[in-house]
């Protein structure tokens, strides 16, 4: 594995905090909140602040997997505890970056959730079913109170509350067949989320901090992992395979995004930009997502084979 750049945090829990709350509001909480309470007990807090933490995010975190769910739900929720035990093993080692350790953990939680289903006789059909129709009765609840609203007269609402519903159609079934990928990142999110929360709040922490987001990397071995399943996916006889690779795909992609973003904050780092021209920067890259995506694609795999950061380091 390549070395780490990352190094220990410092500051920005009011800013983490905001994080998690904006976290809370469109994932479960416990996704960050139950494998920050295991962290925080295993390094025996002594503060009542981390005790008091530590309550709060475990108790929400057992309620919230108590409860009864349908098939999308119990795959979240199983693949939550496999990633955050294989999460808190690996960070008994500090060799390992927490990059490395959250993609090694959602590995194994993969793994494990792949058994369950043989073992259990769940298909990938059912997960499929669930997840459209959970997403499209949540779409037609919300919809509902907008025609509501609108019923009072106001007819020129009618045509963007069809587009809506349009909309929210395709997001459903986009979730539906990435379903797997979009578990993953979530993971990976509440992992992150969980280990730059605990970094700041635990006296003795464990396993290496998150460290920042300009300095994120990972193995360049990783790209076997978007090399096999991009074959998978153009090849037309390997009809049974594609639905894996495709998740595969766009869980790699993600991450090489990622990295490319992290080489740009870096640069924009080296070239002392100011807090408003990159609020100003992140206004635009939202209006125009796509080309930002592919430009984060392109410029992460070129960091991961010619590793830009260093170069341009050395150069300073």
């Amino acid at each position: 594995m390549a070395p780490s750049l990352e190094r220990p945090p410092a500051g920005g829990l009011g800013r983490l905090v905001l994080v998690a709350v904006a976290f809370g509001l469109l994932v479960p909480a416990p996704l960050f909140a139950f494998p920050l309470a295991l962290m925080l007990v295993s390094s025996r807090p002594e503060r009542r602040a981390e005790v008091l933490l530590a309550a709060l995010a475990g108790g929400l975190s057992v309620w919230w997997l108590l409860q009864p769910g349908n098939p999308p739900d119990q795959v979240l929720r199983t693949g939550l505890l496999l990633s955050t035990v294989a999460f808190m093993v690996l960070s008994r080692s500090a060799a390992l970056s927490f990059t490395h350790r959250a993609l090694i953990a959602i590995g194994v939680a993969t793994a494990g959730v792949a058994v369950l289903f043989v073992a259990f006789g769940w298909s990938w059909d059912q997960l499929h079913w669930w997840v459209i129709t959970q997403r499209t009765h949540e779409g037609g609840e919300a919809l509902a109170v907008l025609r509501a609203g609108s019923s009072g007269g106001n007819a020129a609402a009618t045509p963007l509350i069809d587009h809506l519903q349009t909309v929210l159609a395709r997001s459903a079934a986009f979730e539906a067949d990435n379903y797997a990928a979009m578990t993953g990142l979530k993971l990976l999110a509440g992992l992150a989320l969980a280990t730059g929360l605990y970094h700041r709040v635990a006296t003795h922490p464990r396993g290496a901090a998150l460290g920042r987001f300009r300095d994120f990397r990972f193995t360049e071995h990783l790209g076997w992992a978007a090399a096999i399943p991009l074959a998978i996916v153009l090849l037309p006889d390997l009809i049974r395979a594609k639905v894996a690779a495709s998740n595969m795909l766009l869980l790699v992609g993600a991450l090489y995004a990622l990295r490319g973003l992290a080489v740009a904050a870096f640069v924009a780092g080296l070239a002392g930009t100011g807090p408003i021209a990159t609020a100003l920067a992140v206004m635009a890259a939202f209006f125009m997502l796509p080309v930002v995506l592919g430009g984060g694609i392109l410029l992460g795999v070129l960091d991961a084979g010619m590793d830009l950061r260093r170069r341009w380091k050395r150069e300073q």
